[in-house]
């Protein structure tokens, strides 16, 4: 028979034993420990430096000193030395420092927190059941990181089945989103919680987004999805309003003969005060309509002229092939043609503006050159004279119709002499007052003399 209990082995009285108190005092000792045991602590690896009688400890691995080959055990301090009682497997003590129970599992003291915990059913202030084996009522629920990240996993056990998360209404959902009767990751809302349709989709192998019913966009949108200006051409990004002129204003153009495919098709303006280049010669504000063919193809230009004032409305056009621009070319119309008594369309004769400081051509060039004398004195060299029938000359007038000057021509030795005095009215009609310098801001218009051309089959 075995001298010790075999649970707590605590002392046993043998028959006819001396000093059988000293026994029973030991086995009360050991009781006093190991009945409701308590403990200060289990980090220490060393005694403390002025323990009281009765003081207990668990003594944490790697002791030392008085604890030395220790590790595990509880240390208990009793008449100015320390005992020590080996835990058998599954003994339970208090540790004061920590506010919790440690379990002897056999190799080390372990806590609640530190052990697994299974368990078939947890409800936390709710009650689980065979479908919802953890319930948590709560008006929040924290899973925390421990250092580093954390991941919320769902799991399922083949592609038919469903692993997502529902939000419900009085237990009765209201949106579902993730991967539900197959790999794609979906959302889904149900008015009634029975009937749900699917608001998005995304293909699990190529990550496009399907939106089955169409996307409402209350504020704006932006990134790297959107245009980062006016021309930027990147494919697939999103229109803005006024991109390339469409919905807004136009952007300005810089260069118009730049390096082959650099202009991005759309509408543009060009400002020669402000750097544009390119343009058709004496068009200084236009709006550009610029297209592209074909990657490294051909490119069609065309220019809607705004100003000068002489030149607005005039439309200008070029083209590039697989080399370079071709010359800029003006479209006939009314202001640049006529038709004659045979009904056929025809250029009409040149047309000269003369301001009292230079001169424009709006329909075709004239080759004439100007010369000034004095005040109001103008000589036309390399023209054929004034048209030969028709109108000749057109002088600007005020609003009531009335001409704001007077003028009069000679044809002397090639050169046609035009005299601009003020207008003087004698009785009834107008004639030449003194010599006066056309207004500014305002032009005579002059239409010369043009050789008819040469039939070639007729020569």
């Amino acid at each position: 028979m075995s001298s010790l209990s075999p649970a707590l082995s605590l002392p046993f009285l043998e028959p006819a034993q001396a000093q059988k108190h000293v026994t029973h005092n030991e086995a009360l000792r050991l009781l006093d420990v190991l009945v409701q045991p308590v403990v200060a602590d289990r980090t220490l690896r060393a005694p403390p430096t002025a323990p009281a009688e009765g003081d207990r400890h668990i003594v944490a691995a790697g002791a030392t000193g008085d604890w030395a080959g220790q590790s595990g055990r509880i240390a208990v301090r009793v008449e100015q030395h320390w005992e020590f009682i080996a835990p058998q497997p599954g003994w339970t003590a208090h540790v004061r420092a920590e506010g919790t129970a440690a379990t002897w599992t056999g190799t080390l003291w372990a806590t609640p927190a530190e052990q697994e915990l299974r368990a078939q059913r947890l409800g936390v202030s709710a009650t689980p059941d065979d479908a919802n084996r953890l319930a948590v009522s709560s008006p929040a629920t924290l899973l925390n990181h421990a250092g580093a990240g954390h991941q919320l996993k769902v799991n399922k056990a083949a592609a038919a089945d469903t692993a997502s998360l529902l939000f419900q209404n009085g237990h009765s959902g209201r949106a579902e989103m993730g991967i539900v009767g197959n790999d794609n990751f979906t959302v889904k809302v149900s008015a009634d919680g029975s009937s749900f349709a699917t608001a998005m989709t995304i293909d699990r192998a190529s990550a496009q987004v399907q939106l089955a019913h169409g996307l409402t966009v209350a504020g704006t949108i932006g990134g790297t999805a959107v245009q980062s200006g006016a021309t930027d051409a990147t494919a697939d990004r999103l229109m803005r309003v006024g991109a390339f002129g469409l919905g807004g204003l136009t952007p300005m153009i810089g260069d118009m003969a730049t390096t082959a495919n650099s202009i991005a098709p759309g509408f543009y303006h060009l400002d020669t005060s402000k750097g544009s280049t390119g343009g058709p010669a004496g068009v200084t504000f236009a709006t550009l309509i610029h297209l592209r063919r074909a990657v490294g193809g051909g490119e069609t230009q065309m220019v809607v002229v705004q100003a000068p004032e002489n030149l607005a409305g005039q439309i200008h056009t070029r083209a590039r092939g697989s080399g370079a621009w071709s010359a800029w070319r003006v479209m006939w119309d009314k202001a640049s043609t006529t038709v004659d008594a045979n009904g056929f369309l025809k250029q009409a004769s040149p047309i000269l503006r003369l301001f009292d400081d230079a001169t424009e051509e709006p329909v075709q060039p004239t080759g004439a050159t100007v010369l000034r004398g004095g005040v109001g004195h103008h000589e036309l060299h390399g023209t054929l004279g004034l048209a030969r029938s028709g109108w000749q000359i057109e002088v600007p007038r005020d609003h009531n119709g009335n001409i704001l000057v007077h003028v009069a021509t000679r044809w002397q030795d090639g050169v046609l002499h035009i005299d601009v005095s003020a207008p003087a009215w004698v009785d009834g009609r107008v004639e030449a007052g003194a010599p006066a310098p056309i207004p500014e801001g305002r032009w005579i218009d002059i239409r010369l003399h043009e050789e008819p051309a040469v039939d070639a089959l007729t020569v």
